[in-house]
């Protein structure tokens, strides 16, 4: 057929046909070749929605979104899935950090790690094990080198308190510049909690305040703004006023500015605590998305809760575990530690 048009038209027209077939040609695998990179780049995260994700930039996870006066849950993920840890003066991944690290990188599977701590590089053996594992995941894990804050909207921070409240402090700043999850150095992740990044801010709730040993946020989250702004009022004779009792009452005159998880984060401390390390619940999986191990490095932090009658006189104020230990217990904590334990044997 082509061959017939050619012998109907003259020589200068042949060329022109020929040029304008070559021309479309061109295009074609110019714009194949685009989708493909195109595709290749967005399949890292199926999720991604719908700007670039940077953590350097300004355009992460929706970028542009500005929220209304409600809280809304998205079609698709708004929060980036990255897993945010502080660490200040402690530059070990401890044995708590190690299962919390394990557990993330198990149910969570972000798309990158920060550890943001005070110091250039951290070290200890549990932390060459999760080096050991990290190139076999999908996650990226950073050491963020950063500065303690020492000061807050030009009022010196509490030096009884200075840890604490500069982590309080910090975590806030870090989702309004990053976005994601923030994490406690304790916390288990039990399974995925992609389905609180489908809203603007969610954390979690006590019958009479806040938690925010996990907060989960997109970084244009309203209630990230005025939780930081409320530190204009910051007192530092109080260890949890800024950080928990504030934020209550801005949320009981706001509501809408955040998703309260009430349960699922396990809020009720001395509940919890036994059930840890004292029982052995058959529905946690079941019941807990996360759950706060209330350990400080290798050691239980508040023994009255956790061990009960068990903890008479004090006898086990300096009672440490590792993984030998915690995977022969027959608690809820000791199933807890050999799963993610075995998730590291797998896949080295």
């Amino acid at each position: 057929m082509f061959d017939i048009l050619l012998r109907r038209v003259s020589i200068r027209d042949k060329y022109f046909l020929l040029s304008i077939v070559i021309i479309i040609a061109i295009l074609i695998i110019t714009m194949n070749f685009k989708l493909h990179k195109c595709c290749l780049s967005h399949s890292i995260v199926s999720d991604r929605k719908p700007a670039d994700y940077t953590l350097n930039g300004e355009n992460i996870y929706g970028n542009h979104l500005v929220f209304g006066n409600k809280i809304t849950e998205y079609p698709y993920n708004i929060v980036p899935n990255v897993v945010h840890y502080i660490l200040f003066t402690i530059h070990e991944i401890q044995f708590s950090h190690f299962i919390s690290l394990l557990s993330v990188l198990s149910n969570q599977k972000p798309d990158q790690i920060i550890i943001h701590c005070d110091c250039d590089q951290l070290f200890g053996d549990y932390y060459k094990r999760i080096l050991e594992i990290i190139p076999k995941t999908k996650t990226n894990l950073t050491i963020r080198k950063i500065e303690r804050p020492t000061e807050i909207f030009g009022k010196p921070l509490s030096k009884e308190w200075l840890n604490w409240h500069s982590s309080d402090i910090l975590r806030i700043k870090l989702l309004i510049e990053f976005g994601g999850i923030y994490l406690d150095r304790d916390v288990y992740v039990v399974k995925s909690l992609d389905l609180y990044r489908k809203y603007e801010m969610t954390l979690g709730l006590y019958p009479d305040g806040i938690s925010n040993n996990i907060l989960i946020g997109h970084k244009n989250a309203r209630f990230l703004k005025i939780y930081l702004d409320s530190y204009h009022k910051y007192d530092s004779t109080q260890w949890w006023y800024n950080s928990g009792v504030v934020p209550t009452k801005l949320i009981r005159k706001n509501p809408n500015l955040v998703y309260g998880v009430v349960k699922e984060f396990s809020q009720n401390g001395p509940h919890t605590c036994r059930l840890l390390y004292i029982d052995y619940d058959t529905e946690w999986q079941k019941d807990f998305r996360a759950i706060h191990l209330y350990m400080r490095g290798n050691k239980v932090t508040l023994p009255n809760w956790c061990l009960g009658s068990l903890n008479k006189n004090n006898k086990y104020d300096h009672f440490e575990f590792n993984d030998d230990i915690a995977k022969n217990l027959n608690t809820t904590f000791g199933e807890m530690c050999r799963l993610v334990l075995e998730y590291e044997n797998s896949i080295k």
